[in-house]
């Protein structure tokens, strides 16, 4: 598994249907643009690459550790959601933003930089 994520989308979208222990759709055109657009973001802003996987649905996970945070962001064709838990205390934060170009992701962008620093 590649670190580069635009290079671990070809790789995930080379599944076969049920590539995900024999379950999952193949990988949605609109999350693969979503991903793209959130990962050029990312090199812009000089933040770590995440490790990203695909979901059964056809959709994307991507996840960081940032010290004691580890953080998440789930791609769906038409939502993002953010998620960071503190493994340390306990704590909890999430986002939701309907996903509808490539501005409606700079939400998602400011949650997941919150935490790089």
């Amino acid at each position: 598994m590649t670190l580069d994520p635009h290079a671990r989308l070809d790789e995930l979208e080379a599944l076969a249907v049920g590539g995900h222990d024999g379950y999952g759709a193949p990988l949605d055109p609109r999350v693969r643009a979503h991903a793209e657009t959130l990962f050029d973001a990312l090199t812009t802003e000089r933040l770590p690459p995440p490790y990203v996987y695909r979901s059964e649905s056809g959709g994307l996970q991507a996840e960081w550790t940032f010290g004691s945070h580890e953080v998440s962001v789930e791609l769906s064709p038409t939502r993002a959601y953010a998620h960071v838990v503190d493994v340390d205390s306990g704590w909890m934060d999430e986002l939701r933003v309907k996903v509808s170009g490539a501005r409606s992701l700079a939400p998602i962008l400011a949650f997941v930089a919150r935490f790089a620093s």
